[in-house]
């Protein structure tokens, strides 16, 4: 039996994967897009990390990085990343197309949320729907094949096992010198 794409059940951490929704729906129904972010759950409470910019590749791989220091330095118990992106799918008895999805025809709009713990990964795909003005109405779920790993520069953001203080300061420290200093304002990143 193939399960399709539906919203992720995240157990514990479910309420880390809700705020991520309320997070692209509150973005696209605000301003039309979704500012890539990371929520991260820890003791301290939830982290909200936006990176400054996304326009290149080098600041893609700085924003996964940052994203790391921040699970390893505020001991994360899971984490969530939410961005906006294009995908293509195959059609029946076709192989994908390899033409990138932002430049391809059959390209669509998504918001992909990609949530982790140590143990398990999950991403949901929320397909963007617009009118014919190209405003947002809301978010539908593609009849694919449920999504049970997620590959590249934002995956294996948790570490393999827990950090030990050593590696918490250091990376605390780190986290300092770029000048992230993530703050806690309330339990709802919508809110801060």
């Amino acid at each position: 039996m193939i399960r399709r794409n539906t919203p992720m059940d995240f157990s514990e951490h479910q309420r880390l994967v809700d705020l991520a929704r309320g997070y692209a729906e509150h973005m696209m129904r605000s301003g039309g897009s979704v500012r890539p972010v990371l929520l991260a759950d820890t003791a301290e409470g939830t982290i909200l990390y936006l990176p400054e910019t996304m326009g290149n590749e080098r600041s893609k791989q700085n924003f996964a990085n940052t994203a790391r220091l921040i699970a390893v330095g505020y001991g994360a118990t899971a984490v969530a990343f939410v961005f906006e992106s294009w995908i293509t799918f195959a059609k029946p008895g076709r192989p994908l197309d390899s033409t990138p999805p932002s430049e391809s025809p059959e390209g669509e709009e998504c918001v992909l949320i990609s949530a982790e713990t140590q143990h398990r990964q999950a991403t949901e795909i929320l397909m963007i729907q617009r009118d014919r003005t190209g405003k947002f109405v809301g978010f539908a779920t593609p009849d694919v094949p449920e999504v049970t790993g997620f590959k590249g520069r934002f995956s294996q953001i948790m570490p393999p096992k827990p950090p030990g203080e050593k590696e918490i300061v250091m990376a605390r420290q780190l986290l300092s010198m770029m000048g992230v200093e993530p703050e806690n304002r309330g339990s709802n990143p919508m809110w801060n």
